[in-house]
């Protein structure tokens, strides 16, 4: 029973290793979740400086432990005007008068 101990007990030390690795390694190691409330609040406040400066993009700075996915998840709540690239880069969607 010994001879197939040791190595089962490594095999589960690495499914559990890769398992635990699955899990954290997409959030980059960030403990705490991206902050919903607080990335709207700061993606309003920047959309509404660029608008009143007359920019046609700009590169959104975002709370700790915020990405892309997040950015783009709170789109909708904060405008429909603009719209978020890959890297937090954002542009304003072009004006155009219908038929």
């Amino acid at each position: 029973m010994a001879r197939w101990s040791i190595p089962a007990a490594g095999l589960l030390t690495l499914v559990i290793a890769i398992g635990l690795a699955v899990l954290f390694w997409p959030r980059g190691g960030a403990a705490a979740p991206c902050d919903r409330t607080a990335l709207a609040q700061s993606l309003r406040e920047q959309v509404q400086r660029a608008e009143a400066q007359g920019m046609m993009q700009f590169r959104a700075s975002m709370p700790a432990a915020c990405h892309d996915a997040d950015m783009n998840g709170v789109m909708a709540e904060v405008t429909r005007n603009w719209h978020a690239m890959t890297g937090g880069t954002m542009m304003r969607q072009p004006m155009q008068a219908g038929p």
